[in-house]
């Protein structure tokens, strides 16, 4: 674990050092894309309101238009971000590589051609393209945590209202009712993460370790077949070695990519069940306090949008 943080605080040194726009696009996208679905379901519950009670068109009308303005304005946004993002990545990349290749030329020739350093290398490629491992990875990742920072903040900030509202059921106080709701929602949000985790640790490792001797044969056909010299003669005498070759790597990657499907779908089954389970019991809470009509119709789709949110 402590290895890991060191890896990660490198890394994030690293992008600050070279090409801190590459991290500044990613976390002003992921803000970006944590307050859009809070446009619709904040004005819906302005609409609805506005309608039910027969307020004036031009009010209704306004706040439409400030939704779909609004909504088209983050898309944009987004979009710019996300193009951004792009940019900076290949900018950073590309001095990733010249460091690397730094390096490199100062390593030992008997060391390089070694079969474990070619596995290592192999690996390093591999987690850095397909893994969890790359910059690309990092940087997902970190846009999921701003994400999803924004979206807890603006879940509470908008879903607060329901909580207020005090609604006992027989001796159990609307309090108590409430935090018995809120642990639900966590422990099964917490169990859904576990599940989750477990499943994408299990193909990342399958891959790298099942994939390292397919993608290095490839690499090293690839790479005669591309040569002028080797090239011209793999393609006047050995068509059928082109032919045998591509049938085993296809079957050795058809066999992978199985492997990562069933993986990932039985990996998937509780996150599902625990997803429909939480939507079901946001609905049953807020449509209980709506029974009663302690909440208006806007704020059941106010409540309900913002809490699934979580």
């Amino acid at each position: 674990m402590h290895k890991e943080k060191n890896i990660i605080i490198k890394s994030y040194k690293f992008i600050v050092t070279n090409e801190i726009m590459y991290l500044f696009t990613n976390i002003l996208n992921g803000i970006v894309s944590g307050i859009m679905p809070f446009v619709a379901i904040y004005y819906s519950r302005k609409i609805i309101n506005s309608l039910i009670l027969g307020k004036d068109k031009q009010l209704v009308i306004k706040y439409i238009l400030l939704t779909i303005g609004l909504t088209l304005v983050l898309n944009v946004l987004k979009s710019i971000f996300n193009n951004m993002n792009e940019y900076y990545f290949g900018r950073m990349y590309k001095k990733l590589e010249m460091v690397k290749n730094q390096k490199v030329i100062f390593l030992d020739y008997e060391f390089i051609e070694k079969e474990e350093t070619q596995n290592r290398v192999q690996n390093i490629k591999m987690m850095e393209q397909n893994g969890d491992h790359g910059f690309r990875s990092l940087m997902q990742s970190t846009y999921r945590g701003v994400n999803g920072l924004v979206t807890i903040i603006l879940s509470i900030i908008m879903s607060i209202g329901v909580f207020k509202v005090d609604l006992a059921i027989g001796n159990t106080s609307g309090t108590t009712i409430n935090i018995i709701f809120i642990s639900f929602l966590i422990i099964i949000n917490i169990i859904s993460f576990i599940s989750l985790a477990k499943s994408t640790t299990m193909v990342s490792e399958y891959v790298r370790y099942f994939s390292n001797n397919v993608f290095r044969l490839a690499g090293s056909y690839t790479f005669l077949s591309l040569d002028y010299k080797s090239g011209k003669d793999i393609r006047i005498y050995g068509k059928k070695l082109a032919q045998d070759h591509n049938k085993k790597v296809a079957g050795e990657l058809g066999v992978m990519y199985k492997e990562v499907a069933r993986i990932f779908g039985l990996g998937n089954i509780i996150p599902n069940l625990a997803g429909n389970i939480s939507i079901g019991a946001i609905y049953v809470y807020v449509g209980w306090k709506a029974i009663f009509k302690v909440i208006s119709v806007g704020e059941i789709v106010q409540y309900t949008g913002a809490i699934s949110r979580l």
